[in-house]
């Protein structure tokens, strides 16, 4: 499809070619999955939703299902049952095995009258400012101050000189027998550590899908997705993405492992596996990883590290909490899922974006 005369004709398209190429070659899709659903109205594309196969753990049990990972109706069209018709295909297609996150209200209330979802958990995040970065944040939040732009990029300026000021007299080395090795691809000393820490949870990601991942983001600053971009409801081009892979060693036995993706000044850590009580050793890791990067924001779900920044005094000059709702459907028997629900940021279609 990626290929074809049908998908270079369109005016507007229903999947990239950065995450459908990426989508072709997901290891936990089965080749009769379906991963993208149009909607037509008279010869005209008025609607998709798209699919990311995934499988989910309990004990020696798996399920295979699929996150919805795109849902979008033509304006024109809204009030016509669309997206109601996708949705209701989707659960066919899926044999109503789906789950969803990162929802609108308006898909939580389609959601709800369809009687599709079952609540399956919160996951309950922390988001904390390290730099200023006014002149993004406000007239995101308040569009009315676009116009102000220009003065709150000299505000981020001055203050961030303040700012740098104070987090150089914060900054402390690690403790003797501490190292810290970077790198893009994961080892087989990292498979190990995962394969001993992701038991507890719900997707349980081996090395095989989380270099998938690495390999695999949805965005970029390719000329291809800036050129998709034009044509694309949905974000995918940037000009600062990557990931980072950061293992945490003391007296060379591995005490964490960190994937962190950083775009355009801010950092999510989609996935973290880290002993207990190397809580301290970590966040300091980050910060410092921050401060090299000079990057503003961090977003986190690891509820350790959640604890030790509420109870402990940290460079980051404001934390604010937020969560994650996700849904799972109603079809699934939930006796059969485990009765703490462990769910990494990463899981989903997350971590690619």
């Amino acid at each position: 499809f990626l290929e074809s005369e049908d998908f270079k004709k369109m005016r507007y398209i229903p999947i990239s070619r950065r995450r459908g190429f990426a989508q072709a070659i997901n290891p936990r899709a089965l080749p009769e999955d379906v991963a993208l659903l149009l909607a037509y109205l008279d010869e005209k594309m008025v609607g998709y939703l798209g699919f990311l196969p995934d499988d989910i753990y309990n004990d020696q049990q798996t399920t295979h299902l699929a996150w919805m990972s795109c849902i979008w109706v033509d304006p024109n069209t809204r009030g016509k049952g669309v997206a109601k018709s996708l949705l209701k295909k989707g659960m066919e297609v899926w044999d109503n095995k789906l789950l969803a996150t990162e929802f609108t209200a308006p898909a939580k209330k389609l959601y709800d009258k369809l009687g599709l979802f079952d609540d399956l958990h919160i996951n309950h995040g922390l988001r904390c400012y390290l730099r200023f970065n006014l002149a993004t944040l406000l007239p995101t939040s308040r569009p009315k101050l676009k116009i102000l732009k220009p003065l709150l990029k000299i505000s981020d300026f001055i203050l961030n000189g303040l700012n740098d000021f104070r987090l150089f007299f914060s900054s402390k080395k690690l403790p003797i027998g501490f190292q810290v090795e970077s790198f893009k691809k994961l080892d087989a000393e990292c498979d190990r550590f995962i394969e001993l820490k992701n038991s507890p949870e719900f997707f349980k990601r081996d090395k095989k899908d989380l270099q998938w991942i690495l390999d695999n983001p949805w965005v970029g600053g390719e000329e291809n997705d800036k050129q998709d971009s034009e044509r694309y409801h949905f974000s995918i081009y940037t000009s600062g993405f990557q990931f980072t892979v950061l293992k945490i060693k003391e007296n060379d036995k591995v005490k964490a492992l960190l994937i962190l993706s950083e775009r355009e000044g801010a950092i999510k850590i989609p996935y973290c596996w880290l002993e207990k009580g190397c809580e301290q050793i970590v966040v300091k890791v980050i910060w410092q990883h921050m401060l090299k990067r000079r990057v503003n924001t961090l977003t986190i779900y690891q509820q350790g590290l959640i604890s030790y920044f509420k109870s402990t005094r940290t460079p980051f000059y404001l934390k604010r909490p937020f969560s994650r709702h996700y849904l799972i459907s109603k079809n699934i028997d939930k006796k059969d899922l485990p009765n703490q629900i462990v769910i990494q940021d990463g899981d989903g279609d997350g971590a690619f974006t």
